[in-house]
């Protein structure tokens, strides 16, 4: 090989050199450049990515997420490991608002969720012991004058209600929907029971049931195997009051109710309240439970003057033997017994009943029935602080309600 063949090889390659020596340092510039881009991306550039997400979900459009990943690389080594976090730290604002309104809405499915299961848990819901309710009343006496509101207010009695019978509406009420005891009023149930169950003709026998009666009862005085008539030991009942006849009376409707004449004691008095409960429903009584047959207190036996009102308007309407007997001012067994009534508003002409009753826990109470202005009215008068106090409500009271006040 000669030297001048030897200079051009020679040139040649370091020609080739140099030229491979500039390609290789322009691509260590570009992987520089191309590296750069990512290592370390703008704070306003992802400040505005996330402005730009949340202008758009406020709008309630979908966002883009093309703008995210266009700039991603196609490869990634272990150097980008960190960007990579950051970027997704940056990028979390824009997924924000939708994880947000879902956790909301999955908190409202709970919160749903819950209510249902209260609803059926609460679906047979516990009933109060007294519940009152609404009467609605007329404010008209009973001859087409507006009722004297204020002189009826002013009366000392605890619970009141006046109802016209005839035209079968309240015309005036004070606490009438309220719990109340009432006493020996009790007895114009049991005495509409015996009317219903008991013959008229048939003799009713004294029995060991009138051991049965509280001490410091009020009593008629019937002793043990005396025979009377029904409405003999009605009279016995309802004018002196006599527990000793209503325990009698109760007893012989249960064991009608039972068809046992030999039924004992407790079974007929059981039997005797069960319908009693029932019958004072029957005819609307919303609040009145009956444990005895002649109204000795009990907490569980109670009513209202609304309820008492509907009880009292029954006996004028269909219980004539009942209604005629407490029309009377005084009666006799037939032997030596003589009762009065302890009714003294019977002394006006107009008042034809109904029933007194006085415990300590109730006062003094009274049902009152009379007719005049072609109307037949019941007022109920409960808790009363004594005798003069609940002769002088009822006096008032029947003038607002026939319109003489």
């Amino acid at each position: 090989m000669n030297t001048k063949e030897f200079d051009k090889r020679k040139l040649f390659y370091i020609i080739v050199m140099a030229l491979l020596a500039v390609v290789l340092l322009a691509l260590v510039v570009i992987a520089g450049f191309t590296s750069g881009r990512h290592i370390d991306p703008p704070a306003e550039s992802a400040a505005s990515d996330v402005a730009s997400s949340d202008s758009v979900s406020e709008q309630g459009s979908t966002s883009d997420d093309s703008a995210v990943s266009e700039d991603e690389p196609v490869t990634q080594d272990v150097s980008d490991t960190s960007s990579v976090a950051e970027e997704s730290l940056n990028s979390e604002p824009v997924s924000e608002p939708v994880s947000e309104e879902s956790l909301q809405i999955s908190a409202e499915e709970s919160r749903e969720e819950s209510k249902e299961e209260s609803y059926e848990a609460s679906e047979e819901p516990s009933v109060p012991d007294f519940d009152p309710y609404n009467i609605k009343t007329s404010g008209v006496s009973a001859n087409g004058k507006t009722f004297p509101k204020n002189a009826a207010d002013n009366t000392t009695a605890g619970f009141v209600a006046i109802y016209n019978v005839t035209k079968g509406e309240f015309i005036y009420t004070k606490n009438a929907t309220d719990k109340a005891y009432p006493a020996s009023m009790t007895k114009l149930i049991t005495a509409m029971l015996a009317e219903k169950y008991l013959d008229k003709s048939e003799e009713i026998v004294v029995g060991k049931e009138i051991e049965l009666v509280k001490a410091h009862s009020s009593l008629a005085y019937l002793y043990n195997g005396e025979k009377l008539p029904l409405e003999t030991v009605m009279d016995a009942m309802l004018l002196p009051s006599g527990n000793d006849a209503a325990y009698v009376l109760a007893v012989n409707v249960g064991r009608k109710i039972l068809g046992n004449n030999k039924a004992p004691l407790a079974a007929c008095l059981d039997a005797f309240c069960e319908e009693a409960n029932k019958f004072v429903q029957s005819i609307g009584c919303k609040h009145t439970h009956i444990t005895c047959p002649d109204g000795y207190h009990d907490d569980a036996h109670y009513s209202t003057a609304g309820d008492f009102a509907l009880i009292s308007a029954e006996v004028v309407k269909n219980y004539p033997l009942v209604k005629k007997v407490c029309a009377k001012k005084h009666a006799k067994d037939g032997y030596k017994l003589e009762w009065d009534n302890t009714n003294n508003m019977l002394d006006y002409s107009y008042v034809n009943g109904l029933k007194t009753g006085c415990t300590n826990e109730a006062g003094y109470c009274i049902s009152l029935s009379a007719h005049a202005e072609n109307s037949d009215i019941v007022i109920i008068i409960m808790n009363c602080s004594s005798t003069s106090t609940r002769t002088s409500d009822a006096k008032t009271l029947l003038s607002c309600a026939f319109g003489w006040y």
